[in-house]
């Protein structure tokens, strides 16, 4: 009895690395309807993502990764800016949280965009997401241009500038931070993976079932002797 528990034990353990791992991880969002979400962002824009990079200083051994995502702008909706920005990711590769994820390149996506300490980002819980062929998507479109032109006033329309190093001070207008040119990544599928934590995991688990096998065969020659 004692030994079948501690093979069911090992087994749990072994397998835990991949039951645990960052694929699995579920984005929990509060509900807001498009009102609030309008008025939570500083920029609501239509765009297309047209480059990814991995952040020239990311340590690969530190999750989750930064991404720089390019946007192309096809329209804003709330606020105005340049024809692209930058948009700083964390969740790319694994969490539901990004809206990017997974194979964004030339898609178009609704992003609700706010600026935090020189970099723009968002996230699904922001209510950014793919537009596709989505009847939910141009209903929310519609939804937005009704709400921002019943509550902006001329001169009170936030502009995205695009100038390099610019301080950020109280109450000025956001300004985006100009991204170094990184190698530019193969857009993310399905097939194999270059992340560094599934080999880990893989040898983790190995060790384990080796380690379950040998107290298992210890047990069963005590009870034998």
């Amino acid at each position: 009895m004692v030994a079948r528990f501690m093979l069911v034990v090992v087994l749990v353990a072994s397998i835990w690395p991949f039951v645990g791992s960052r694929d699995a991880y579920a984005c929990s969002c509060a509900a807001f309807d498009t009102q609030e979400l309008v008025a939570m962002a500083e920029f609501v824009v239509l765009g297309t993502v047209v480059q990814v990079d991995l952040a020239d200083d990311q340590d690969l051994n530190v999750f989750p990764y930064e991404y720089n995502v390019k946007v192309a702008v096809n329209e804003y909706l709330k606020g105005s800016g340049p024809d692209q920005f930058v948009v700083q990711d964390f969740s790319l590769q694994g969490s539901a949280c990004s809206p990017f994820d997974p194979d964004p390149l030339d898609q178009e996506f609704l992003l609700f965009l706010n600026d935090r300490q020189g970099h723009l980002r968002t996230s699904t819980c922001a209510g950014s997401g793919r537009v596709g062929d989505s009847e939910r998507a141009q209903q929310r479109i519609a939804e937005i241009r009704e709400i921002v032109g019943q509550q902006e006033q001329p001169g009170e329309t936030p502009v995205l500038t695009a100038t390099p190093g610019t301080p950020q001070l109280p109450g000025e207008t956001p300004a985006l931070t100009a991204t170094p040119d990184a190698p530019q990544l193969p857009a993310t599928g399905s097939g194999s993976s270059n992340d560094p934590l599934i080999p880990m995991a893989t040898a983790i688990a190995a060790v384990i079932g080796l380690l379950g096998a040998g107290l298992l065969l210890g047990v069963r020659r005590l009870r034998s002797s």
